[in-house]
């Protein structure tokens, strides 16, 4: 069954959003996971994607991650049929 579309998802970001200033303290993990990707993008690509996501509306953010989900699920039914 296919999710839902961007403009039927309702979501509210939770308190501890970074999109909202909110203060990442309570969550390390977070800080542990831009570190890494700093690391693989170095510090402008990370920062060049950061404001590109910090601008995307929740519909947009909703169809981004929809996207990527429909590519994941089609690389890995190529896989499946390749027999790897």
């Amino acid at each position: 069954m296919r999710p839902p579309k961007p403009a039927e998802v309702r979501f509210t970001p939770p308190p501890f959003s970074t999109r909202a200033g909110g203060d990442r303290s309570t969550h390390p993990e977070l800080d542990a996971g831009i570190s890494k990707l700093r690391g693989v993008l170095g510090d402008e690509g990370y920062e060049l994607l950061a404001r590109k996501g910090e601008a995307m509306t929740t519909a947009e953010m909703a169809k981004y991650a929809y996207d990527q989900i429909d590519h994941a699920q089609a690389e890995l039914n190529a896989v499946s049929k390749d027999g790897i």
